[in-house]
This record gives structure tokens, sequence and C-alpha cells, in this order.
């Protein structure tokens, strides 16, 4: 079997002096099946790939253009989720701030 790469970019993050760098992973092919490639991931993990290039949720991509569009991809849906909790957390200030001030808004919780 000739080799077969897979790709896929991570962003990395140093504590120590806070910078960001993009990385590009790369991944060999091990196992071959029907249906999927099987990849080496870390360690002791495998992962596997679609052969069916229709599939866009997977975890790592035959070309690097198609690595990036999904880093993109992931990256734009993370946004989406920290805007979604940064509203979520605003409004349970706003609630906690009038509870603060009104201590007849308290529910009795059902735990006690």
């Amino acid at each position: 079997m000739e080799e077969i790469k897979f790709y896929r970019y991570t962003l990395n993050y140093e504590w120590e002096d806070q910078t960001r760098h993009l990385s590009l992973d790369e991944f060999i092919v091990i196992s071959e099946t029907k249906k999927w490639y099987w990849i080496w991931y870390w360690v002791t993990k495998y992962k596997w790939v679609r052969k069916d290039k229709t599939c866009w949720k997977q975890f790592a991509w035959d070309t690097k253009e198609k690595a990036m569009s999904d880093f993109i991809r992931r990256t734009q849906k993370r946004i989406g989720w920290y805007k979604y909790f940064l509203e979520e957390c605003n409004e349970w200030i706003k609630i906690a701030d009038k509870c603060k001030n009104d201590k007849t808004l308290f529910e009795k919780s059902s735990i006690y």
C-alpha cells in the first residue's frame, strides 16, 4: 500500500510568552478497510477517516487545503459557542445582582 497522509491544523498556545502558532499535523494511514482509513493519533490512540469524501465532520483531511478549511470551520464554531457562553454568563450576573439587592428573589433549592 502506498503511503497515504492526512492533515489537520491545530492552534498551539504557549503560556510562558502567550504566543499562538498554527501547526500542521501529519498522520499516516496504518490500516485500511472497505470504508475507512485508520490513522495513528498520539501514543496509543487510533482515529478513523472515511474514504467517502462527502463527510464534513472528520478528524483529518487528505489535502492541506481541506484541513485549513476545516480548521477555519471549527474555529468559527468555537467562536459561536464562546459568544453563547458569554451571553449566558452576563445574564447570570444580572440575575445575581437582582438577587443580591432583593432577597425575596431567591428560589429555594429542592436539593436541601
